[in-house]
C-alpha cells in the first residue's frame, strides 16, 4: 500500500481570519464542498502545506482531530512564485490516524489587500510497504499537455526510453514545469495517487521526503501500462518534466 496527495484550492480575503477553503475536485477521492472525505484505504496523516504568497496562519482540521488538537502548520505558506517552503508540516514517522469517512478540512488566513490564491496541500497514507531490495534507476520522462489552472489535470508520459519487460516499484518522483505547485501518479489498478511538490526550473528540482525511497513502495506497474501524470499548476502550462525511480521486481 502506499500514500495519496489529496488538495484545495480558493480565492479569499480572510482579513487575517481562518477560513476554510474549498476542495479541488478529484476522482480518486470522495469531496464535498469544503470537505475530503478521508478514504478507509489512507487514512493516516503524513503532511501538509500551506501555499500562497501572503499567508499567515494555516490548519488541517477534522471531527477526530478536534478531540485532541488540530493540526496548526507552522510556519506557514510557500511563495507561488520563487518556491520557498516554509510551511511544510511533516509527520512520515508518526503518522496521525484520522477516522474513515469524516471530513478533512484545511482552512488560511492571509493578509493581503484583495483575494489570493490559496492552496493547501494533504498527503495521506494507507499501511506502508517497504521498497523492494534491488538497485534504484532513474527514468525521465516528458509530457506536452496543456494544462487548466488550478485543478488536477491529466497529462499523458512519454519516456525517454524503453523499459525492460517485467514489473516495477515506484519509489520516486520529481516533476517540473512553468508553473507547477505540485503532481501525483495515476498507477493502473491502484486507488492510490502519490505525488509531491513541484519545481519550476529544472535547477530548482526538489528532494523531500516523497520524492525518495523513504517512504517504501509507491505502487507498481507492467512496462507496457506506465503510470499517467496529474499536475496541479498556477497557469495554463504546456510542458511537463519528469523524472521517476524505479526498482524492477520482475
Amino acid at each position: 500500500m502506499a500514500f495519496t496527495l489529496v488538495g484545495y484550492r480558493e480565492t479569499v480575503d480572510t482579513g487575517g481570519v481562518l477560513t476554510q477553503i474549498n476542495a479541488i475536485p478529484d476522482q480518486h477521492i470522495t469531496f464535498d464542498n469544503k470537505d475530503i472525505l478521508v478514504p478507509d484505504w489512507a487514512n493516516n496523516f503524513i503532511q501538509a502545506v500551506s501555499i500562497s504568497t501572503a499567508i499567515t496562519q494555516s490548519r488541517v482540521s477534522s471531527p477526530s482531530l478536534r478531540q485532541r488538537s488540530e493540526l496548526d502548520l507552522y510556519p506557514n505558506g510557500i511563495s507561488t512564485e520563487n518556491e520557498i517552503i516554509t510551511g511544510l508540516m511533516n509527520r512520515y514517522e508518526r503518522p496521525i490516524a484520522l477516522t474513515p469517512g469524516e471530513g478533512l478540512r484545511f482552512s488560511v488566513a492571509e493578509t493581503a489587500s484583495g483575494g489570493t490564491n490559496c492552496i493547501g496541500l494533504v498527503w495521506l497514507e494507507g499501511e506502508r510497504t517497504p521498497a523492494p531490495d534491488g538497485e534504484v534507476e532513474t527514468i525521465k520522462a516528458t509530457s506536452s499537455t496543456t494544462v487548466t489552472p488550478s485543478t488536477w489535470s491529466l497529462c499523458k508520459l512519454d519516456l525517454s526510453q524503453q523499459l525492460r519487460a517485467g514489473k516495477y516499484a515506484i519509489v520516486g518522483l520529481r516533476v517540473q514545469s512553468a508553473s507547477l505547485i505540485a503532481a501525483r501518479l495515476v498507477i493502473p489498478g491502484s486507488s492510490y495517487r502519490p505525488g509531491v511538490l513541484g519545481s519550476r526550473a529544472s535547477a530548482h528540482m526538489r528532494v523531500d521526503v516523497t520524492s525518495t525511497m523513504r517512504l517504501g513502495n509507491w505502487g507498481e506497474f507492467e512496462h507496457t501500462f506506465v503510470p499517467q501524470l496529474e499536475v496541479l499548476s498556477a497557469r495554463a502550462d504546456t510542458s511537463q518534466t519528469v523524472y521517476l525511480d524505479v526498482i524492477k521486481i520482475t
